[in-house]
């Protein structure tokens, strides 16, 4: 190749910089460790009815999945300390061999809350009633709006 071709290749790719995230997700490695450092360092913090569980569920779902993440979102109404007619959400992400979940209100800047399926102190998070594998899925089954984080002002 001429070096003059090489050269505009240089300066080109130099001028244009990198591809922003996530303009080609990509399928990653989908390890305990990749997903410490795929989960942000935090979050905007809870809000009652405005960013709460189910909105930030949503949005680290995504995020997750398009960093090559196999994830849900799960909820339960039997989680500890809810009141009648409330509901907790967070997110299931399947690594291989194992699930783990994380809890979504409290991604604030410590340590990621990867909690592990065998974890006996927080064995409620195995328990919940329903599993949905997406935003899609939820829209078609609350229909309410509160999972939509992407119209909040909150991010």
């Amino acid at each position: 190749m001429d070096y003059k071709v090489i050269l505009l290749l240089m300066l080109v790719t130099q001028a244009c910089g990198e591809i922003p995230e996530p303009y080609y997700p990509h399928p990653g490695d989908p390890t305990l460790l990749n997903l410490i450092f795929a989960i942000p360092e935090e979050l905007p913090p809870y809000q009652e009815d405005v960013w709460d569980c189910s909105n930030m569920a949503a949005y680290l779902e995504w995020l997750l999945e398009n960093k090559g993440f196999n994830t849900s979102i799960v909820l339960s109404i039997y989680f500890p300390g809810l009141g009648p007619d409330e509901c907790h959400a967070w997110v299931a992400v399947d690594l291989p061999g194992e699930r783990v979940y994380i809890e979504p209100t409290l991604v604030d800047g410590g340590y990621p809350p990867i909690i592990r399926a065998k974890d006996k102190e927080y064995e409620y998070y195995n328990r919940y009633e329903i599993e949905l594998v997406d935003i899609y899925d939820v829209i078609d089954l609350m229909n309410e709006g509160q999972y939509e984080w992407w119209t909040e002002k909150v991010i």
